[in-house]
């Protein structure tokens, strides 16, 4: 169960509760609640003294690893907002974001700085030179800390929208905390779990494993990198109770033969659309699979569906946690039942809005629901199905990538007429980025890999390209998607 009581700084009660139990267990040391309690109050010390301040927004570019977790209880002890940023991203989505929310701080780990220290933001901190062993001793510089209350904002997470612009999400103490215990009605957390940091921390269901962990005075673990073999060997290594991956390192576990570990209670997988047979190859081997959906905006996931309902239901979301609503509606916004309509929730993790975007906002929400821009539907028995993801959204290896992010960035490539950027299912990454595109003769698909590389993140290249005399339109202006994929002899779902 949660065992904080959410009136005080969350490390500063666990530490007190807690004390000697080990937080986080990472290479040959572990760290206890009060020395990761005393190393937070001398970098939260560090940060006031060089003029970091209450409602302050800090950008975070780091790994998962102690430095990130130190970093934020250090900034949410004086106040200020942590802006974990995608180290993944080239400098100018970078950049941009960083002007976007208004950042005032950008901490960066010293392994990333390289790439990073080329960016035109004055306030840059290297998080990992700054000394914060031993006991804590307040310094001259340090004030009161900030007073914790429920509805501060605790969070700004950056996720990619359909508009081809990411979208700041703000979450207070309040969201996380409800969503956490969402979790705990699911699997009745306790402070002898063991979790795997398994997903990145600038994602929402890589932050809410640090934010469980923490909630419930159990143990964080690290692996020493997020590809498939550090996360399969801190599963033999450090024995977690809990696991969040996405299918792509699943079907890498089947593939590899790699079995649970003794201690594993749930494995979450999400992050896009999943494999029935791959779900039960798993299930059959061991894992205690549990599919959730959630996003960004509901602070992870709202639903599950646990593996003793997979026989029945494979194809579900599950059912909504806690008290969580789910709605169907029309596109009038009105409440079907028995069929598909887009997926509207109301609950108590819901993000507090979209930072610097109010009237952005505002259309995400009708009588108090949540639209998720989802299509599905419930079934008689209350089960989610999830049809489709968002239209523009395409979720490779875990990551959400714009399609018309990339093919803006396609577009404005000398030689390039126009441009069509879609997700194909692909057995390695959930989806592929393949991108559609019309050109003249002169331009090839290594000339436009060159120049998407100066301006989007790797990870956002299609890995494959059609060339095309003619887009397909309709009459309105949209890609004839339906005859452009019988033009390629592609079956696209």
């Amino acid at each position: 169960m949660i065992n904080v009581s959410n009136t005080i700084h969350w490390l500063k009660e666990q530490s007190e509760k807690q004390n000697g139990k080990t937080a986080i267990l990472s290479g040959a040391n572990p760290i206890s609640y009060n020395e990761l309690h005393n190393s937070s109050l001398t970098l939260a010390d560090y940060f006031l003294s060089i003029g970091v301040k209450e409602n302050d927004h800090a950008a975070i570019l780091c790994g998962n690893n102690i430095e990130f977790v130190k970093t934020v209880n250090a900034l949410w002890l004086i106040g200020a907002v942590p802006v974990p940023l995608n180290t993944r991203n080239n400098t100018d989505e970078i950049e941009f974001q960083l002007k976007h929310a208004d950042v005032n701080f950008l901490l960066i780990e010293k392994s990333s700085s390289e790439k990073f220290l080329q960016l035109s933001f004055d306030k840059k901190i290297i998080i990992n030179e700054i000394e914060t062993t031993g006991k804590h001793q307040p310094s001259t510089q340090n004030s009161k800390h900030s007073m914790f209350y429920t509805r501060r904002s605790a969070l700004i997470l950056f996720t990619s929208g359909s508009s081809g612009k990411p979208k700041a999400v703000v979450h207070t103490f309040l969201s996380l905390y409800e969503s956490a215990l969402m979790t705990d009605t699911l699997c009745n957390l306790n402070c002898e779990d063991v979790w795997l940091a398994s997903l990145p921390f600038y994602h929402v269901g890589g932050f809410m494993i640090f934010v469980r962990s923490l909630l419930c005075g159990a143990a964080l673990v690290f692996p020493e990198s997020l590809n498939y073999e550090s996360i399969s060997t801190a599963l033999q290594k450090y024995n977690p109770t809990h696991v969040s991956i996405v299918s792509t390192t699943l079907k890498q576990f089947i593939d590899n033969g790699i079995i649970p570990n003794e201690n594993l209670k749930y494995l979450f997988l999400g992050g896009g659309p999943l494999d029935e047979e791959l779900c039960r190859s798993a299930i059959s081997r061991g894992f205690p699979i549990v599919k959730v959906y959630g996003s960004t905006e509901t602070c992870s996931m709202i639903s599950a569906l646990d593996k003793k309902d997979f026989a029945d239901k494979p194809n579900s979301a599950g059912k909504p946690l806690g008290e969580t609503k789910i709605k169907i509606l029309d596109e009038n916004g009105k409440e079907i039942f028995d069929s598909v309509g887009e997926i509207t929730t109301q609950c108590k993790s819901l993000m507090q809005g979209y930072y610097n975007d109010e009237e952005e906002a505002k259309k995400k929400f009708i009588n108090g629901f949540y639209r998720t821009g989802d299509l599905g539907s419930i079934d008689n028995e209350g089960f989610l199905f999830v049809q489709s993801r968002k239209a523009e959204i395409i979720i490779s290896g875990g990551e959400n990538i714009s399609a018309k992010e990339v093919e803006d960035a396609i577009k404005s490539c000398e030689g390039v007429y126009d441009a069509f950027v879609f997700g194909m299912k692909d057995e390695t990454w959930g989806e592929s980025v393949c991108a559609v595109i019309s050109c003249d003769e002169k331009t090839t698909g290594q000339i436009i890999i060159d120049h998407l590389r100066e301006r989007i993140g790797a990870f956002k290249i299609p890995k494959k390209f059609f060339f095309i005399e003619k887009i397909p339109l309709t009459e309105l202006g949209k890609v004839n998607k339906e005859k452009l994929f019988t033009l390629l002899n592609l079956n696209v779902r």
